[in-house]
């Protein structure tokens, strides 16, 4: 429920706005973005319901901000339609569907509560801990490569870990499916 209400009030902001400012589009964007990084941030340091959830709606979060971020910028440069009616559609369009692949990617990315499983938390809890930068720099690196991540939108999502281990796979590398230390700089990014 409040995943629809966040996308829908995002939806009535943003793209009310694309109608009138690529500017303001941009600022809510922003803004969107940033909070999802702090609550992901508060995800990241604090166990829990609380937690997990501050996590959860910080990734779709990100994953919207961004999104509209781009609809700005498409519609700055004229490539989200040519009508007004045109370009509301697209932008309502990408945002639902990002904020559709963020709620799957995390849901798909969660680590397995129900058995005592170390390696598979660690796993997790080293890809979250990437600053979205980093991944968005490893994605950008492996779709140089050929790997199918989707979009390099700094997400770690099930496209993105599967690129990673076919990758790591490639190299000869330990295949985790995560970008370790040993991945970042087999790809030439240092964190």
């Amino acid at each position: 429920m409040r995943f629809v209400y966040t996308v829908k009030i995002i939806g009535a902001i943003g793209m009310g706005a694309l109608l009138g400012s690529c500017a303001l589009v941009e600022l809510s964007g922003t803004m969107t973005r940033k909070t999802g990084e702090i609550m992901s941030d508060y995800g990241r340091k604090n166990d829990g319901f609380i937690g997990k959830m501050a996590g959860f709606g910080g990734s779709i979060h990100e994953a919207v901000g961004s999104t509209v971020e781009k609809v700005a910028t498409r519609g700055k440069d004229g490539t989200l339609g040519d009508t007004k009616t045109e370009q509301f559609v697209e932008a309502n369009r990408m945002v639902i569907s990002s904020a559709s692949d963020a709620v799957q990617n995390k849901v798909r990315n969660e680590p397995d509560t129900t058995i005592n499983n170390t390696a598979n938390k660690s796993v997790t809890t080293e890809s979250k801990q990437l600053a979205t930068e980093t991944i968005i720099q490893a994605q950008i690196r492996l779709l140089e490569y050929g790997y199918d991540i989707g979009e390099a939108d700094g997400v770690y999502g099930n496209k993105t870990k599967i690129a990673i281990e076919k990758y790591q796979l490639k190299k000869g590398l330990a295949v985790s499916g995560i970008f370790d230390a040993e991945t970042l700089a087999a790809l030439g990014i240092t964190r």
